[in-house]
């Protein structure tokens, strides 16, 4: 599973999904991830 979530996600970054974007409480997607404890996100994010 992980390996398709990190094969959407890289596909979605390469069409420029804007990573950096921030929610309502000022949270970004690798924040969130870190929450949760997906170390794989937040090493995929962090390395753009």
């Amino acid at each position: 599973m992980n390996n398709l979530i990190n094969g959407v996600l890289e596909g979605d970054i390469e069409k420029g999904a804007f990573i950096n974007a921030k929610n309502s409480d000022g949270d970004t997607a690798a924040d969130l991830a870190e929450e949760e404890g997906y170390r794989n996100i937040v090493a995929l994010l962090s390395n753009r």
